[in-house]
């Protein structure tokens, strides 16, 4: 018995190390407008936000990730013409890209980051060309149900999903981020903004912002919104998010 119990505590740590040195081993790789690394694919759009997630051979979303920007006038979203992602670092440990969007009243910068580590930092913003009023900004994260069976945020343990997650800004901070996942893996998700603050302007805007996740159609749709702006010629609203995506046993902690 004390002979195989030193054997034992080897095995293990060199089990760790060859763990370790596989996760530091990870790298990105960028093939057009996806970026792949260990078993996670992030496929870009023309507008750089992500066409569609992947872990391992799943599908995170039904659709493409995207933004409804309504204007008061028309109550109808704003018409994006979209230019082409361009990188500017496509390094193992980062990699970056911005994409420019534009209309006849509004511009929308996107610039993207991710690491290997499942990080992926959006700072997205929006300025006015003139005077213009919104109804409302909203980012739409459209998951497929099977992979979202499960939810957990800053305060919960991991639980079954329920029908409706309906939750203001104006209400407290418990779940300014929120886990939305399977057995399999999942994707956290966090309205926030360039200085990282507690209450982000642009989306709390005075307590109206907040955010619901319930069944859509084919869809669980995060539907994250911030109700209205006045906007002046030339302010920028700062509609920053992160995503951060975890496969096989993180997923289950």
């Amino acid at each position: 018995m004390n002979k195989t119990l030193p054997v034992i505590v080897a095995l293990l740590l060199c089990k760790s190390l060859n763990a370790q040195e596989k996760k530091q081993q990870v790298a990105l790789t960028v093939a057009d407008k996806t970026i792949s690394w260990a078993d996670m694919r992030l496929d870009l759009g023309a507008d750089g936000l992500p066409a569609m997630v992947r872990i391992d051979t799943g599908k995170l979303f039904t659709e493409s990730v995207h933004f409804h920007t309504v204007k008061s006038s028309t109550h109808k979203d704003v018409k994006w013409t979209t230019t082409e992602v361009v990188f500017s670092k496509t390094q193992p440990k980062l990699v970056q890209w911005t994409a420019k969007n534009t209309s006849d009243s509004l511009t929308m910068t996107v610039k993207g980051t991710v690491k290997p580590d499942g990080n992926i930092l959006y700072q997205v913003s929006i300025a006015a060309l003139g005077d213009i009023n919104l109804d409302n900004v909203r980012l739409h994260l459209p998951f497929t149900p099977a992979a979202v069976k499960f939810v957990r945020d800053a305060g919960f343990e991991r639980t079954l999903r329920p029908e409706m997650i309906d939750w203001k800004w104006s209400n407290n901070k418990n779940m300014t981020a929120a886990w939305l996942g399977n057995d399999q893996g999942g994707l956290s998700f966090k309205l926030t903004n360039q200085k990282n603050d507690a209450s982000p302007e642009s989306w709390a805007n005075h307590g109206q912002g907040g955010y619901t996740v319930a069944q859509k159609g084919s869809a669980i749709l995060m539907d994250g919104y911030s109700g209205t702006h006045q906007l002046k010629k030339g302010e920028i609203l700062d509609y920053s998010f992160e995503l951060k995506l975890n496969s096989g046993t993180l997923a289950a902690r």
